[in-house]
């Protein structure tokens, strides 16, 4: 008979999430912690075909607060953990309605303590001249934002939790998942049986399909493609300018390797998997995007490629415990903020799944219970 291994928590998904929290438990002091990975590879969805910015100016002031936490944390992140980060900043762009929405940012950056300030036109095409003659109206610049190399980071959450004692199965599917009736689940993967008191689901875009084998509450997520184009290396950028984001035309790009790596912030729906890329609808959705910049030099693309994110049902985080299933506690719905918050969501999560003390309000705001009904008690 196959034995079985036994373990107080069992996380589902390595992603920044999955990878996060345990970094944290560890941390903190948490035992017999397993992370369970279906990719033999890191980073092979979301997490690591991201851009890798670091922006913390949002419209939601709760996902604001986590995100000056999680930059601080990537800005004086442990040394040893060789994770590069350019503290670039992020010049954001607005002109028309987008203004206002840009400006309800800014009041609720202003309110939480971020840094930041207005630029002119003049003064934004002094800092990234190809902004010459640009559609837009006004910018707002916040120092802190960066970019971040999201491979070194994974690998970082990854290492110092193997280290701190985290058990970490890479190629290891849950193919089934049962609730005991004990309290704890049985979990059959493709490298043997586990059973765990409390289990994690930070599956990302296969969050509601693990919610489904295990029978906690039914949430919708919805998830959602969206490409990056990297063009071959450009005599005109400079590597020191900031991420432009341009909020009225749904358009972003920042230096990379010699050229440029941009976005036409596009949003196709598409269920979990690989994610393949849609290359000539990418170009032309681009292309219609760049008219606005007519000082950017031609564009030759050296790659593209496409990465889901994945949002619930109402665009906010999802991180606690469930409503009707016992010790089952939920860390997804990131929404596409997953880089940027990842240690402040795995420092917030660790500290429920311990019972720890916390800010009440915001273990609230992002609890999964506020989708359901026929609450259980909290595990512990």
């Amino acid at each position: 008979m196959e034995s079985m291994k036994r373990f107080h928590i069992a996380i589902i998904g390595s992603g920044v999430a999955g990878l996060s929290l345990a970094y944290f438990l560890a941390k903190k002091g948490a035992k017999r912690v397993l992370l369970l990975e279906q990719e033999k590879r890191l980073g092979l969805h979301a997490s690591g075909k991201n851009a890798g910015m670091i922006r913390q100016v949002v419209t939601q002031e709760a996902i604001g607060r986590l995100a000056l936490e999680g930059a601080t944390f990537l800005r004086t992140r442990p040394p040893e953990w060789k994770v590069p980060y350019h503290s670039c900043g992020s010049l954001l762009l607005a002109k028309g309605k987008e203004k206002e929405t840009l400006h309800r940012a800014a009041s609720l950056a202003q309110k939480i303590g971020l840094g930041m300030r207005w630029l002119s036109v003049k003064q934004s095409i002094e800092r990234v001249f190809v902004l010459k003659r640009a559609d837009f109206e006004e910018a707002l610049f916040c120092p802190t934002d960066g970019i971040i190399d999201i491979h070194a980071l994974l690998r970082g959450y990854y290492e110092e939790a193997k280290e701190k004692g985290i058990e970490i199965w890479m190629g290891a599917k849950a193919q089934s998942i049962d609730a005991d009736g004990e309290g704890g689940f049985k979990l059959s993967t493709s490298r043997g049986k586990v059973r765990a008191e409390i289990l994690v689901n930070a599956a990302g875009a296969w969050a509601e399909l693990i919610a489904q084998r295990a029978g906690a509450s039914p949430i919708s997520f919805r998830s959602y493609r969206r490409h990056l184009i990297l063009s071959k290396p450009l005599k005109k950028v400079e590597p020191h300018w900031p991420f432009v984001w341009d909020m009225a035309h749904a358009v972003y790009f920042r230096p990379e390797k010699g050229g440029l790596l941009l976005s036409p912030c596009d949003q196709d729906p598409l269920p979990p998997g690989g994610c393949p890329a849609d290359r000539s609808l990418a170009w032309g959705r681009l292309k219609e995007r760049l008219v606005y910049f007519p000082m950017l030099p031609k564009i030759s693309i050296r790659r593209i490629w496409g990465g889901l994110r994945t949002f619930s049902p109402d665009d906010n985080f999802c991180i606690g415990w469930d409503g009707s299933l016992k010790n089952f506690f939920w860390v997804a719905g990131l929404d596409g903020h997953g880089m940027t918050t990842s240690s402040a969501v795995g420092e917030l999560a660790s500290d429920l799944l311990l019972g720890r003390r916390i800010d009440r309000k915001m273990a609230e705001h992002f609890s999964p219970r506020r989708f359901q009904t026929g609450r259980v008690e909290e595990g512990d």
